[in-house]
């Protein structure tokens, strides 16, 4: 196994862990809160999107036909809703007055709802930040080479690329 095969692997496969514990936890909250606030419901959704993409850039015989400023905008979308995600996830739960998302909530499930919901504050963040260093693979090891070497046809074009699993390098 080469090198960067092994950092493509190790990135997508932390990038997957952390969307499925995002989606599990946005999960758990929505079916355990008496009223699921909609932020929470758009982590869903990213996550999602999330997997859908990951299944995309994992399994190699469909990388040959994804142009490469696909798999770029792909990268940026994601990189995107996830900070988006963050964002969110932060003035839901994390105040100096402790989790106002859960204020109607009985006394009983609001520390372990409260719980769960810094916990899907703390992966929104690792989803962005594993995000944040894809984006500088594809671009430093994809966009800029492919650029220059063979041109903007390349980049946009139906042409084979040379992808290996995980479309980092």
């Amino acid at each position: 196994m080469t090198s960067s095969l092994a950092i493509s692997l190790s990135l997508r496969t932390l990038q997957l862990a952390c969307t499925i514990i995002n989606f599990a936890v946005s999960i758990a909250i929505s079916i355990k809160a008496p009223q699921v606030p909609a932020k929470v419901s758009g982590v869903v959704a990213i996550s999602c999107i999330s997997l859908v993409y990951l299944a995309l850039v994992l399994i190699p015989p469909w990388l040959k036909y994804v142009p490469t400023m696909v798999i770029v905008v792909g990268e940026v979308v994601l990189l995107a809703l996830w900070i988006l995600a963050f964002v969110y996830m932060t003035q839901e739960f994390v105040t100096f007055g402790g989790c106002p998302a859960f204020q109607g909530a009985s006394s009983d499930i609001r520390p372990s709802l409260c719980s769960m919901g810094s916990t899907l504050t703390a992966f929104t963040f690792f989803s962005w930040l594993i995000a944040v260093v894809t984006v500088g693979f594809i671009i430093t090891y994809t966009l800029i080479p492919v650029g220059l070497k063979v041109g903007s046809d390349h980049l946009f074009g139906n042409k084979s690329n040379d992808f290996t699993v995980g479309a980092l390098y």
